[in-house]
């Protein structure tokens, strides 16, 4: 910006006015206030107004920043939700297209398979219907899935190449699956999940976590 340079110069030394922040403009215009009456001054000066931003303005900055800020928190969340349930149908489907699958068979599954049951049958679909319908939906339950994926394959192969697969998956289906059984059909799913993840640490213990030592 130009100023004047002195009232008594006719033509007026013209000074360039580099500032670094508004500290210097507030000196600047009120050092060369006592210039007031010289036309050249008046012509060339500038108000601090059409310099600086007004307080309404800062504020409705701000304001636009925070809206900002949490329109994009907002969006952030919706993606990550989005992203949950993608990777939660992902692993529901995995399971469903490595069901039928005897490297992937699931214990309940092989179980059932070994004292007559039929994958299509009234016991498996009590099961599934319990999952999908009741664990899914508990705080841990996606948890409990996941985990079970990735250590039920195991078990069930562990459980074939045994001496004794056979008296193994009798056993499991007396003493854990249809105890399940009868608390799902009387909707005592609390009951269910216990006695479930009961069945799936003993059996961890006794063919993953034994051969692991030995």
């Amino acid at each position: 910006y130009w100023f004047c340079g002195g009232a008594n110069c006719p033509d007026f030394e013209k000074k360039n006015l580099h500032y670094n922040g508004s500290d210097d403009v507030k000196y600047v215009l009120k050092r060369t206030s006592m210039f007031d009456e010289c036309p050249c001054f008046k012509n060339a000066s500038i108000s601090i107004n059409e310099v600086l931003p007004s307080k309404n303005e800062l504020r409705t900055e701000v304001d636009y920043a925070k809206q900002r800020q949490e329109k994009i928190i907002s969006r952030i969340n919706q993606l990550n939700e989005t992203a949950e349930k993608v990777v939660d149908e992902m692993v529901y489907m995995s399971e469903k297209n490595n069901k039928s699958s005897e490297s992937g068979c699931f214990i309940t599954t092989a179980t059932l398979r070994t004292i007559g049951g039929k994958d299509d049958g009234y016991e498996l679909n009590q099961f599934r219907t319990f999952r999908d319908t009741y664990l899914r939906e508990q705080l841990d339950g996606k948890e409990l899935i996941t985990q079970y994926y990735k250590i039920a394959p195991q078990i069930v192969e562990k459980i074939d190449n045994s001496h004794a697969p056979q008296i193994t998956y009798e056993n499991i289906w007396k003493d854990y699956l249809s105890i399940c059984l009868k608390f799902i059909e009387n909707k005592e799913y609390a009951k269910c999940k216990e006695c479930y993840i009961n069945m799936v640490k003993t059996l961890k213990a006794s063919f993953i976590e034994e051969n692991m030592e030995t």
